[in-house]
């Protein structure tokens, strides 16, 4: 044995997950140089509003998507509890789904994580997340649907719909909806 480890751990430990950071960085960088119609929409509780943007930036796309740049599955500290199930047929779609998700008592904001995709993970079409946060001055809750595809070779975003709810000490729960739609 090397390092006192088991060989379950060192197999455990040379696994390379679903790296996310690099398709966030494609988006990213694809995203900002596509002229695309954008629309994006913020529900707070009931008000709501929508700005439309004729274009948009590899910055705009960079702050949409940072909650799942955040998510570093090859992190050692996640990658050594994390629990994936590969190629689960999607009953709603003819996709595949890989599910990474972290244990309850684990300390990670970062919940689960699923990448729906065609007949290969390199051919990913949704990013599904969950993120909590709980503390002694607030929780919080996020969902995260990301719905890409490939367009003339490029990977680009259709949708990006964030959902959560925030509750801060002596402060009552908001709830919110950011909605994102890009027209090619």
């Amino acid at each position: 044995m090397l390092f006192g480890c088991s060989p379950d751990q060192q197999q455990k430990a040379s696994v390379e997950w679903f790296d996310l950071q690099n398709i966030v960085d494609e988006l990213v960088v694809n995203m900002g140089s596509k002229n695309s119609r954008t629309t994006k929409t913020f529900i707070l509780n009931s008000d709501s509003e929508t700005k439309n943007y004729n274009s948009t930036d590899s910055t705009f796309w960079a702050k949409e998507l940072s909650k799942l740049k955040e998510i570093d599955l090859n992190s050692p500290q996640i990658r050594e509890v994390l629990k994936m199930t590969s190629g689960i047929k999607d009953d709603k779609s003819n996709l595949l789904i890989d599910d990474y998700r972290m244990p309850d008592n684990h300390k990670s904001t970062f919940r689960r994580l699923s990448i729906y995709y065609l007949e290969d993970a390199t051919e990913v079409r949704k990013i599904y997340a969950e993120l909590n946060s709980d503390n002694l001055i607030s929780n919080s809750g996020t969902k995260i649907n990301l719905w890409i595809n490939r367009y003339n070779d490029r990977l680009l975003i259709d949708s990006l719909q964030i959902v959560g709810c925030d509750k801060t000490f002596m402060q009552s729960e908001r709830e919110y909806q950011i909605s994102t739609k890009s027209v090619w």
